[in-house]
């Protein structure tokens, strides 16, 4: 197995740091961008389709001396959905308004789900449905909801004594749920555990990190890296993510 060795860069403000500059010193060969600055990333460099449409990134990649700003989790949500049959005539509901959930709606968009937004400020998932031409769902609505998919994209479920994020009401149904928090010992989620407990089908973040690991480091040159592979380092003890 490989090692990688990836590197820490904090960055307090995107615009004075500017670490789509550092070219040379150090030679970086691309970023890993995390929240707050996935909008701010999109902005910094030459859009892929997918950037163009979530007007977020994750990604910062060096090709022919130019920067590439590139979405990989709409990879992260596609590849385990796939997995999951196709989504035509089927609905979801993306719980969030960041740059997880506008990849979300991309994601499921293309394997045809019908899509609503929620978030806990509605005015916000009024402003994201609106950008990406999808509907919005009040969030005090959500528990009285009915779809196929139910998609976690907050950050509820990160923190010891977080709640489950989707409402067991709509649980009955037994919809898809699929949760993109993690937590960093592996273990699942109040989400999770509750759309087990429920016998929903499910998909944890740990199979959404994997899988936008995977298309990143394709991106980063490590061509022949797998899911297994970066489940196996996930797996390590004391891994750090």
């Amino acid at each position: 197995m490989r090692s990688f060795a990836p590197g820490a860069l904090p960055v307090v403000d995107f615009d004075r740091s500017k670490p789509q500059e550092l070219r040379f010193d150090p030679p970086f060969r691309g970023f890993s961008v995390t929240r707050p600055w996935k909008l701010r990333a999109a902005e910094t460099a030459v859009p892929s389709e997918d950037v163009r449409v979530t007007r977020a990134a994750n990604t910062l990649v060096q090709a022919h001396g130019r920067w590439r700003a590139e979405n990989t989790d709409v990879d992260g949500v596609f590849d385990p959905l796939a997995d999951h049959d196709t989504g035509e005539g089927r609905t979801a509901v993306i719980l969030g308004a960041g740059g997880v959930a506008r990849a979300a709606v991309v994601a499921a968009r293309k394997l045809g789900y019908e899509v609503m937004v929620s978030s806990r400020r509605d005015d916000q998932a009024d402003a994201l449905a609106l950008e990406l031409d999808a509907d919005s769902l009040a969030w005090e609505d959500v528990p009285r909801s009915e779809a196929d998919l139910y998609l976690n994209a907050t950050s509820i479920g990160a923190h010891d004594g977080d709640p489950p994020a989707i409402p067991a009401g709509v649980l009955a149904n037994r919809p898809l749920v699929f949760d993109c928090v993690y937590r960093r010992d592996g273990s699942p989620t109040a989400t999770i555990r509750a759309a087990r407990e429920a016998r929903c089908p499910t998909v944890d973040g740990l199979k959404m990190f994997a899988a936008q690991a995977v298309r990143q480091a394709r991106l980063f040159g490590v061509t022949d890296a797998t899911q297994e592979e970066v489940a196996l380092l996930l797996a390590r003890p004391g891994r750090r993510a």
